[in-house]
């Protein structure tokens, strides 16, 4: 039974009545029926490459290797681009802040590939001027900037768009009267590109697909499988879609998923890898007419000196990045106060007249940089190459690299992937001149005119050929089998319910998330995150996937969820920035006692000011006589009950996994972030719990400090950090 238009508040036009039959004279590669296959092809046959991570890495390595003609398999957990690669700045960009830590290589790199990107994907990559303004007693002044951009200009060969050419102060001031003129004296104009950063992950994704691969989304690899010499083999593959299970064999499996990489590494060898340095980057859109930027600005924020860029687009004015240490997975990553404030403050000084408040941001998202760790190397100064390593058991891991360069290094995987296979490597990669889908033969222009033409919406046209390319006619011919598919699901923004339709048929997308989220950008550009329009989206898929009343009504609930983790702000992580910057203070206290310390329930004792109560067992705030006024914004005491036939474990160690057990019961986190939390054992003596030896005097320190020195002390929080980093202690 499909819903009917009245429950979900759709316009009387758009009928939900029936259930949608695509043309069967076409079959798009990423279509309902092309998962049924390809669901079956993944346990019938051998693969040479099975690539774990449908991000844009993942991605550009499944459309170079299949090119090639391998055998190739690509699965993603949730959907594509659904991590980091659908939360960065939308730029396609030489790097030119990256000259300034001599990363000179990098630069080169990223502007071949921007060049070849504008040739093979120009619908999707876009040629984007910059402007630089130049203050008074800036970190970088203008003569230094000057040589940098001719430095940028001839890593490039000199062959991007246009070189840089100098601006004086009025000049700027004519492009860009809102900015703030105190302390201007004058800059610089360059070029670079923005893209779609998850259209372009899509169209690879269908790249590969029409080139022999097997693709599915929403396919959950649980574990990998090992020959009898222990040398991977394959994988054992969840489908969250249907619930089942198979098992896919593989030659060579490649780990593409990003800052999951080192979760993923376990699942080969058990062993806790720290490769991947988190940095989180924050954007935040604006509107327009707040900060009307005519180009996009490179601009040093006046905290700190880092690089800021102002970027307009087509709905909103985007803001960005944040680089502080990640402190949570990338699963959970979100932004905060502190990370809205630090943009708006930015922004608020450079353009003063837009006196921007919380209010004004339209919408705020997180992701993290899987950058290559290095030892003593922080987020900011972190090269932004790319490392691939290969495991004892033969899997290759890839870290690091930038969207950008996404093509370079899908090349080298495949190469190091051939050479596994016993393979003659290819002498150069067949991605470098060969179309990207949407491509087509008609310049982007024409391709724009053409659409609005025949759609008489220019907005709208102009949004279907830059997410389409000359594929956009296929969408637009649903509109013509069904005229009210034509009409647009928010007056305000381009996208029109044809596109929800071609989304659930044709391009994979199977929750409400993957549609507003990712396949429309309509989430980031409506302060409601698109939740207003959930049940719309959601009974124009029941069509699709013929869900029931019920299911279309969880399609929507789940929205609610997944869009309040993507796009809520974290309150209590301002706190977090707050102490971080201090040196001091934790967020959670953990505090647990083993038998026969028992502690009482947690309405028995009243919390001290500001302190958020779990629903776990509480500590009696004559623990905490000592603390002040500022204590943790959570204490979760967890009880634990030696077993009587095992008796108490020896050390902390052994009782970690019940700890973070018992944690995540009372908080709701499954996975404490690490170097966050302080943890005092309720035991006398303590020492009989720790073995210094195994765990570090630092942690020794620790737990034989009081409870609140736990959650206050400088050097205790820095203790924490050692202990919780360390893989034998890791909850």
């Amino acid at each position: 039974m499909t819903p009917s238009t009245a429950c979900l508040g759709l316009p009387p036009n758009l009928s939900v009545s029936r259930p949608f039959q695509h043309d069967p004279g076409t079959a798009p590669v990423l279509g309902l029926a092309s998962r049924a296959v390809a669901w079956a092809r993944l346990a019938d046959g051998a693969f040479d490459l099975l690539i774990v991570g449908g991000g844009i890495t993942g991605a550009g390595t499944a459309r170079d290797a299949a090119m090639r003609g391998l055998r190739v398999a690509l699965l993603e957990a949730d959907d594509w681009a659904s991590g980091t690669s659908s939360r960065s700045s939308r730029l396609v960009h030489g790097g030119v802040r990256y000259l300034e830590h001599g990363h000179l290589h990098m630069v080169f790199e990223a502007s071949r590939e921007r060049r070849t990107l504008l040739q093979i994907a120009p619908h999707l990559v876009r040629p984007l001027r910059f402007m630089w303004p130049v203050y008074r007693g800036a970190r970088i002044p203008r003569w230094k900037l000057r040589a940098g951009l001719l430095a940028y200009d001839a890593l490039s060969l000199f062959r991007n768009v246009g070189t840089h050419r100098g601006m004086s102060r009025h000049a700027i001031l004519q492009r860009e009267p809102r900015l703030n003129a105190d302390g201007l004296v004058g800059g610089a104009r360059y070029w670079d590109a923005s893209t779609d950063d998850v259209r372009l992950t899509l169209a690879n994704v269908v790249s590969a697909a029409e080139a022999g691969a097997l693709t599915l989304n929403h396919a959950h690899v649980t574990a990998f499988v090992h020959d009898a010499n222990g040398m991977i083999a394959g994988a054992r593959v969840l489908d969250a879609v249907t619930g089942a299970w198979t098992e896919v064999r593989a030659r060579v499996v490649v780990n593409a998923t990003g800052p999951w990489s080192d979760v993923t590494r376990r699942l080969d060898d058990g062993v806790e890898h720290v490769a991947v340095l988190g940095s989180k980057g924050v954007h935040i859109a604006v509107p327009r007419e707040r900060v009307p930027v005519t180009d996009a600005l490179t601009l040093l924020h006046p905290d700190d000196g880092r690089v800021l860029f102002i970027l307009p687009s087509p709905v909103h004015t985007i803001i960005g990045t944040t680089e502080t240490p990640a402190t949570s997975g990338p699963a959970e990553v979100r932004a905060n106060r502190a990370d809205v404030a630090y943009l708006l403050r930015a922004t608020n000084g450079f353009f003063p007249s837009a006196a921007l408040d919380d209010d004004d941001v339209i919408s705020a998202w997180a992701g993290i940089r899987p950058l290559v760790a290095q030892c003593g190397t922080t987020a900011n100064d972190a090269s932004r190459e790319h490392a691939v390593v290969t495991s004892a058991s033969g899997l290759i891991s890839v870290t690091g690299g930038k969207l950008t360069t996404f093509r370079a290094m899908a090349s080298e995987i495949a190469d190091v992937t051939e050479r596994a296979l016993g393979r003659r490597t290819a002498v150069a990669s067949p991605t470098a001149d060969a179309p990207l889908p949407g491509a087509g033969d008609l310049p982007h222009d024409a391709e724009v005119r053409a659409a609005q033409d025949l759609i008489g919406d220019a907005a709208s046209a102009t949004q279907l050929v830059r997410a389409y390319g000359d594929r956009w006619r296929l969408v637009w011919g649903l509109v013509e089998r069904e005229p009210a598919l034509g009409a647009r699901l928010d007056s305000t923004l381009p996208y029109i319910a044809a596109e929800v339709m071609w989304a659930a048929v044709a391009e994979g997308a199977w929750t409400v998330a993957d549609v507003l989220v990712r396949r429309m950008p309509i989430a980031y550009e409506r302060k409601d995150a698109g939740r207003a329009l959930a049940p719309t989206v959601a009974a124009i898929m029941s069509r699709v996937h013929e869900w029931d009343d019920a299911t279309t009504a969880q399609a929507v609930m789940a929205y609610d969820d997944e869009s309040n983790r993507l796009f809520g702000i974290d309150p209590w992580d301002a706190r977090r920035e707050r102490r971080a910057s201090q040196g001091s203070r934790s967020d959670y206290l953990i505090v647990t006692a083993f038998t026969p310390v028992r502690l009482a329930p947690a309405d028995t004792y009243p919390m001290p000011p500001g302190v958020a109560r779990t629903n776990a067992i509480t500590s009696s705030s004559d623990d905490l006589a000592a603390g002040g006024s500022s204590p943790p914004a959570k204490i979760c005491c967890c009880q634990y009950e030696s077993r009587a036939d095992a008796g108490r474990p020896s050390n902390v160690r052994e009782n970690t996994p019940r700890i973070a057990e018992l944690f995540a019961c009372s908080t709701g986190v499954a996975r404490p972030p690490p170097g966050n939390f302080a943890i005092f054992f309720m035991n006398s003596p303590a020492t009989s719990l720790v073995d210094s030896s195994e765990i570090g005097l630092p942690a020794l320190t620790m737990i034989l400090t009081s409870a609140w020195a736990c959650a206050a002390g400088a050097n205790v929080t820095n203790a924490a950090q050692h202990v919780m980093s360390d893989r034998n202690f890791r909850m």
